[in-house]
């Protein structure tokens, strides 16, 4: 009898300790996020516009919040690419005893290995220039000669393939080359009174849905001397439109107009036209071949690093298609690839003035909780930079199009 009393006390204590909780956490806050917007109704509230007070995490968007499937690129061998100012080299590290178990083979002469050196053609093909077969190693460098800028390593065991990777190299910029284009040395940089300019773009995220999906990021940034801009209407209706102005000056449609009867961009007034002739060097890359946001493409390189070349040879070589609208290469997604472009532009921007201009798509384009699969791996990557003493002296923006606009999300709270 006791016994049932004491566990009915403890019952009920549950259900009055759970009430009195959902009561304080739900219903307490509501009421007051509701006074709240009865006073600061409107974050912006001006003649011309007016724009909604809202938190990242209101209730109705939060039935979205739900895990993804784990999506990774897998690869069979650990091979990394990195160069020095004199090489260009292959890393490889091979467990014996997993290449036993996965391959059955005793030694690192069982597998064949070749990489192929290629170059940039036009914006829609590359340029083979010669193959050459390489060992594996447990631990150790390959060195790639002659220099080239991108090659496709592949291995076999017994005719079957059992890795195909590509891999980029990002050389100083050529002096001669832009002495020749009649540009001006580059500044190095310590030169007193400019600064650099790095543009990370993120399609599709909202300054809403930036805090709330990748918080780890905006809480680093934030964290930094900064300032932040609100109260901005997305231009346009796709990511041409809204960045074209940042990019050329020019709308969307204007740029469009200029550009009708050209069969490349390269006349069109880009903003690190201006750069170069600053003595800045200059970076170009996107995380995508098929979403680019320039089209029509370009007849020359239009910045001194251009991933478009490497990741193009990826899409036609080595893609495997991921979850989610992902792609991979080997072990990397192209995202991923994305940020090791910035990685390795690093230690030349460290010694000269640049313009950068990096823009992701993949995932986050259409899915309202891939950002968080981001948030990791940009938050390490801010970190990165930062270490690297770049931002005592940069100019970091973080800027995007316009929210989300695919899905469920759209639909229901059409965030633009």
């Amino acid at each position: 009898m006791c016994s049932c009393s004491i566990r009915c006390c403890f019952l009920y204590s549950l259900i009055i300790f759970s009430f009195v909780y959902y009561y304080n956490d739900v219903v307490v806050d509501n009421i007051i996020f509701e006074e709240h917007h009865l006073v600061e109704k409107y974050s912006v509230d001006t003649k011309g516009c007016r724009m909604l007070t809202m938190v990242p995490n209101e209730y109705d968007v939060m039935f979205l919040w739900r895990g993804l499937r784990r999506d990774f690129c897998a690869s069979n061998l650990n091979l990394t690419s990195f160069s020095n100012c004199t090489y260009n080299y292959l890393r490889t590290e091979v467990n014996m005893e997993l290449a036993k178990a996965r391959f059955g083979v005793e030694t690192l002469e069982s597998f064949k290995c070749m990489y192929y050196a290629m170059e940039r053609h036009t914006d829609f093909d590359n340029r083979y220039l010669y193959s050459r077969e390489f060992e594996l190693l447990t631990d150790g460098n390959n060195t790639i000669e002659p220099h080239a800028d991108i090659i496709r390593a592949e291995c076999f065991i017994n005719a079957t393939s059992i890795y195909n990777g590509v891999h980029f190299y990002v050389h100083p910029t050529d002096e001669w080359l832009r002495t020749a284009q009649g540009l001006p040395p580059l500044k190095l940089a310590s030169d007193v009174g400019s600064l650099s300019v790095l543009i990370v773009g993120l399609d599709s995220i909202s300054q809403m849905h930036f805090h709330r999906s990748m918080a780890r990021t905006a809480n680093f940034l934030l964290s930094l001397p900064h300032v932040e801009l609100k109260g901005f209407n997305r231009l346009g209706e796709d990511g041409f439109d809204s960045l074209m102005p940042l990019l050329s000056g020019l709308s969307g449609q204007e740029l469009k107009d200029v550009s009708s009867n050209l069969s490349s961009l390269d006349s069109c007034p880009f903003i690190w036209k201006v750069f170069q002739k600053a003595g800045y060097e200059t970076g170009l890359g996107e995380d995508n071949i098929d979403k680019s946001l320039f089209v029509k493409g370009f007849r020359k390189p239009p910045t001194d690093f251009y991933l478009r070349p490497a990741l193009l040879e990826m899409w036609l070589k080595t893609r495997t298609d991921g979850l989610f609208g992902t792609h991979c290469n080997e072990k990397d997604n192209y995202a991923m690839v994305l940020r090791e472009f910035l990685f390795k532009m690093l230690p030349h921007h460290t010694s000269h003035r640049f313009f950068t201009f990096l823009w992701w798509t993949q995932g986050i384009d259409h899915l309202f909780n891939y950002g968080r699969k981001l948030d990791q791996p940009f938050l390490k990557m801010f970190k990165a930079i930062g270490r690297s003493g770049l931002l005592k002296n940069t100019v970091l923006l973080v800027v995007s199009n316009h929210g989300l606009n695919k899905g469920r999300f759209y639909k229901k709270k059409k965030k633009k």
